[in-house]
């Protein structure tokens, strides 16, 4: 559905979360992410596919931009869950994918296990394989590769640059806070994108939803950090709201006669017009 309503994908491959700030919950839906080219040739952008989240655009056709969609018989507006302005702690999500990632990619790059013996070579060797032709690779699988590289680490003549680049993804991994580039690449494009808006479509920017959620500002903070958080955890709120009461409807849900996959396809590439993938 993603690839023909208009979203290109740099690998085939899927990237699975343990945790996930910014997916949503329901029965049929998981942390499951791919990687979609943004046009730059540079920062892809992780893009939630564990399901299709969309809101109705009739119940906030008060609103010019849902009106814009109501308007023009498009029931359904298509919603990213990871977009800074609607999941504020969406870079802790951002950082444990681009994460995995780099993980995946260094794993394929420095071939650890022809550097290793014994059990320690096969369980690397394993890993290797999987990260090479896997479709779904976990958090699980980076952090249990990752174990047994810190191991081999510990040799004797170890080269210290990949001593240092394993010990680095550690950290990466376990803090979430990879991706920063990512989050302010994509607040430049989107905006960019807001301002061409036809006027009719023209989002309500009072000031205090430009300081909290069109800047940007609060979603360059990992949740995780606790220079920002303190010891006290979190330091945005936990969405506790049931399924069936978020503003947002899955696709998973939704009966096949109220939307029917070729009516989802339409009103993603309607609203890909307004968000057209590129610099």
């Amino acid at each position: 559905i993603f690839v023909q309503a208009g979203d290109r994908f740099i690998s085939s491959q899927f990237l699975l979360l343990t945790k996930s700030v910014c997916s949503p919950r329901g029965p049929g839906t998981a942390p499951l992410f791919s990687l979609r080219d943004n046009g730059d040739g540079v920062l892809p952008s992780p893009l939630f596919v564990g399901d299709i989240l969309f809101i109705e655009s009739a119940p906030y056709a008060q609103l010019p931009f849902y009106g814009y969609f109501a308007a023009r018989d498009i029931p359904y507006v298509y919603l990213n869950p990871l977009s800074y302005y609607e999941c504020i702690g969406g870079q802790t999500d951002l950082g444990a994918l681009v994460a995995l990632q780099a993980v995946r990619d260094f794993a394929l790059r420095e071939d650890l296990s022809a550097r290793a013996g014994g059990e320690l070579s096969t369980r690397l060797e394993r890993s290797e394989k999987l990260f090479a032709s896997a479709h779904i690779i976990a958090t699980t699988d980076a952090e249990r590769y990752l174990r047994d590289a810190r191991t081999l680490s510990e040799s004797p003549d170890f080269p210290e640059s990949v001593y240092n680049d394993i010990r680095s993804l550690w950290l990466r991994v376990r803090t979430g806070s990879d991706g920063i580039l990512h989050t302010i690449r994509d607040i430049n494009m989107y905006e960019g994108m807001n301002l061409r808006f036809p006027s009719e479509a023209s989002l309500d920017f009072d000031a205090a939803y430009i300081f909290f959620a069109r800047s940007g500002f609060m979603s360059l903070v990992p949740d995780t950090f606790r220079s920002v958080s303190g010891d006290g955890g979190k330091m945005f709120p936990v969405n506790t709201l049931p399924a069936d009461a978020q503003p947002y409807v899955l696709l998973s849900a939704i009966p096949k006669d109220i939307l029917t996959t070729a009516e989802a396809i339409s009103h993603m590439r309607f609203f890909r017009s307004l968000h057209p993938i590129k610099n």
